[in-house]
């Protein structure tokens, strides 16, 4: 088997941060800029947090297929697009869209709420978020590395990366569940802490 991380796995690994932290600043520079222009009154992150814990933390087996459902389908997207040569654009814009929207988001939420916005807002993601941002970087280094090949490959190449789509998945599963079942008693004790 052919070493993993190799120089082209570390330029991929440079490009997709490059490209997330691109998006971050754009996304922080489009809610700074914006903010002004919005209805201040409406806090989105409260609402949101109000809405998860107004009655009881509670999680049940169809939040967790809600989430299934969700957070596999844009997996499933990644994985597809993996598997043309329409790879590297996917992934340099899945990395930029979700550096995008994680700057929007903690910047109206520092500009919302202060500093404890954006703490709220980091608990909102926890523990879910170890296992999310790994299982995608993982699967977007993997797509960069066998996209647009597989057509003209031998069999291999398709086992290779199916299984490593597979184990990526197995990661998300894990970030869907602790944000079904683990993540609603972590903003319980937090919201009692903080």
């Amino acid at each position: 088997m052919k070493n993993i991380w190799n120089s082209r796995t570390q330029a991929s690994l440079v490009t997709l941060l490059a490209l997330y932290a691109a998006g971050l600043a754009a996304g922080i520079l489009f809610a700074n800029l914006t903010f002004p222009f919005r209805d201040g009154s409406a806090d989105v992150l409260a609402a949101y947090l109000a809405d998860r814990l107004k009655d009881g933390i509670v999680p049940s087996r169809e939040y967790f297929l809600y989430l299934l459902e969700r957070r596999s389908a844009g997996f499933l997207c990644f994985m597809l697009a993996g598997m043309t040569a329409a790879a590297r654009p996917a992934i340099w814009l899945g990395a930029a869209g979700a550096g995008f929207l994680t700057g929007a988001a903690q910047s109206m939420a520092l500009l919302q709420s202060g500093i404890r916005g954006m703490l709220l807002l980091s608990a909102a993601g926890f523990p879910q978020y170890l296992f999310y941002g790994p299982s995608m970087v993982s699967l977007w280094l993997l797509a960069d590395q066998k996209g647009g090949k597989i057509w003209k490959a031998r069999a291999g190449l398709w086992k290779t990366y199916l299984w490593g789509s597979f184990l990526c998945y197995l990661g998300l599963l894990a970030g869907i569940f602790l944000e079904a079942y683990g993540n609603p008693y972590f903003l319980k004790w937090f919201f009692g802490w903080f």
